[in-house]
């Protein structure tokens, strides 16, 4: 299992950014590599992908900027998406993504979503004025992986 973490400095402040990744309405506006549109059903959140539907849940505490979110192809099988939101003293906002390696995903697949993952990134980035900060070791894994 491969589990890679990946940041982003942005300017805006703490609440604004939680309450945007937090409301599931916004996800086709920053996760564009995957989520093509979402709707709110009777049986929960669909996303609607390239590869099909899946199921998305959010569960967010403003107050410690945790988000988790949790996707997958049901209710019963998703897989958890943990975010950190945490405010900088000079009003800033540091936001961690953690991707972590479903079990069904090859090394292949998981370094080809990674890199989908930190085009989002430079989206968010974008949007809220800041920078993505991956590790070096991590640009390097992902290539390994692929080789």
């Amino acid at each position: 299992m491969n589990i890679t973490t990946a940041s982003i400095h942005v300017t805006a402040p703490k609440t604004v950014v939680v309450n945007f990744l937090s409301d599931l309405k916004t996800l086709p506006a920053w996760a564009t590599e995957c989520c093509q549109s979402i709707e709110n059903t009777t049986e929960g959140w669909v996303v609607q992908t390239a590869n099909g539907a899946l199921m998305v849940d959010v569960d967010a505490h403003a107050a410690t900027g945790v988000i988790d979110m949790k996707v997958g192809p049901t209710a019963d099988e998703m897989g958890g998406f943990p975010i950190r939101v945490i405010g900088m003293p000079d009003g800033s906002t540091l936001v961690s993504f953690c991707f972590i390696q479903a079990p069904d995903v090859s090394d292949e697949v998981y370094a080809i979503q990674y890199q989908s993952l930190l085009i989002e990134l430079r989206g968010l980035a974008e949007r809220f004025e800041g920078t993505v900060h991956a590790p070096l070791s991590a640009f390097n894994a992902v290539e390994a992986m692929l080789v």
